[in-house]
């Protein structure tokens, strides 16, 4: 499950440029409720009940993780979580801090 390491990402960063916005897509919409106040999330989560934002952007699994640079361009994506991945997303949010852009080794961009 990713979102315990979103928290310590979103921890760890707290007062830079830098936020996370969790979007719950599930069709149970209580459920995911009740999984946000368990976790204990500091940062924003929205529970798209009509799920209009996976049709926007083209969600076609959970979890996906987007990053968006300081312009608003989606330039990282992730579809699923794996143990090890909490890494590659860490990474990628010192990059966009420190250089507003760009793919560290071994992640995708798009």
């Amino acid at each position: 499950m990713e979102f315990p390491h979103l928290q310590e990402i979103y921890a760890r960063y707290a007062g830079e440029e830098f936020t996370i916005l969790s979007v719950e897509t599930t069709n149970r919409p209580q459920l995911a409720r009740e999984m946000i106040d368990e976790f204990g999330a500091t940062f924003p989560v929205v529970v798209d009940e009509e799920r209009v934002a996976g049709e926007k952007y083209g969600l076609i699994g959970v979890p996906t993780t987007w990053m968006v640079d300081r312009q608003g361009r989606i330039v990282f994506r992730h579809l699923g979580f794996s143990p090890g991945d909490e890494e590659m997303l860490r990474a990628e949010v010192e990059l966009l801090l420190r250089d507003g852009i760009g793919a560290p080794e071994g992640s995708a961009s798009l």
